[in-house]
């Protein structure tokens, strides 16, 4: 087993520095209760649309359209089998979308009148959740009610601060994934976005607690949104273990491991896992919690978790590569549900 020095350092200085500026809560909203104020009109918007992905609505449906049809499809939703929840990538579409199709293709057909959206906040510091400020998320099909009494709801147990504009507009964890979701809906539905930062294994609990009630609504569904490994010199972490293979291989085994455990929905272990591996999932948080809201959901006996599609940015061979792993999967409940329950 091999690593450059990087993995898991930072310079002492500029993370000193990271931690001060962001206690300052400069990226956030302090109010008494949640209520929608930020953006022009109310609106986030699609800020990553004509860069990170096609910002036309024509072409890039004709683009989702067709890898959802090719995509794996492991459930038949006629049987009432549709996810609960997903997990997908959130990277630009030219190196991630193929793969979050085979997540999104489990939600074809299905009914849900509210969507969570779970992803990491990649640019501020965050020790806890946040939510948005705003009242509608754009994309190229048209805009996304967010869920103003959910918010309200949220912000009231005192675990979420509310984003500003600039740091919601910036995150793109959150709106990656609004684009697949508009394209495939049937009927009107609303988004809770949650921007995840720091948490310890006693935050999730709570956070999973918070989130319980939701989840067991029928008419909810959740999507993780995590890319897996981010490998390299850039990233400050180069794990390596030569008995693999190249390095793209000791990558592609590092990340299944953890995919492994997600599936066996062992909680204990994923958490293990992080703490003897580091490994750069972005959205580790966001899936410890969703795995102890599966496990207080019934866990094993009510879900079945798989992940169906893997892929890299590009294969690294030597140090100075880098690469960013990406996998979908989803939250099957084992019990169909009707169309008319959710």
């Amino acid at each position: 087993r091999s690593q450059c020095t990087l993995r898991g350092t930072r310079s002492s200085l500029p993370l000193t520095l990271w931690f001060v500026l962001n206690s300052l809560d400069i990226g956030f909203t302090a109010m008494k209760e949640w209520k929608p104020h930020a953006g022009k009109d109310g609106v986030r918007r699609a800020v990553h649309a004509g860069t990170w992905y096609d910002g036309r609505g024509a072409s890039l449906g004709l683009q989702l359209d067709k890898w959802l049809e090719d995509a794996r499809l492991d459930a038949d939703p006629d049987e009432g089998k549709v996810a609960k929840a997903l997990f997908a990538p959130h990277s630009g579409y030219t190196y991630g979308g193929w793969t979050a199709a085979h997540a999104f293709k489990h939600l074809q057909n299905a009914n849900y009148r509210r969507v969570f959206v779970m992803g990491p906040s990649h640019h501020v510091y965050i020790r806890g959740c946040a939510i948005t400020g705003t009242s509608r998320h754009d994309t190229p099909f048209g805009v996304i009610p967010v869920d103003e009494m959910v918010n309200k709801e949220l912000y009231a147990t005192g675990k979420f601060k509310i984003m500003k504009i600039q740091m919601d507009e910036e995150e793109h964890s959150i709106e990656m994934e609004l684009p697949f979701l508009k394209r495939l809906s049937t009927q009107d539905f609303t988004v809770v976005p949650i921007v995840f930062g720091d948490l310890s294994d006693k935050d999730a609990d709570e956070y999973a607690k918070i989130l319980q009630p939701y989840f067991e609504d029928p008419a909810n569904c959740f999507v993780v949104s995590t890319d897996f490994c981010h490998w390299g010199r850039r990233f400050r972490y180069c794990y390596y273990n030569d008995a693999d293979g190249a390095i793209y291989e000791s990558i592609e085994k590092l990340d299944k491991t953890a995919m492994t455990i997600i599936a066996n929905q062992e909680t204990a272990a994923f958490s293990s896992y992080l703490g003897e591996y580091e490994n750069t999932i972005c959205g580790r948080h966001a899936i410890a919690v969703m795995m102890r809201l599966i496990d207080r959901c019934g866990g094993r006996s009510a879900f079945d978790v798989s992940f169906n599609h893997y892929s890299q940015s590009s294969r690294a061979r030597t140090f100075e590569d880098s690469s960013v792993s990406y996998a979908s999967g989803y939250v099957l409940p084992k019990r169909a549900v009707a169309k008319n329950e959710a």
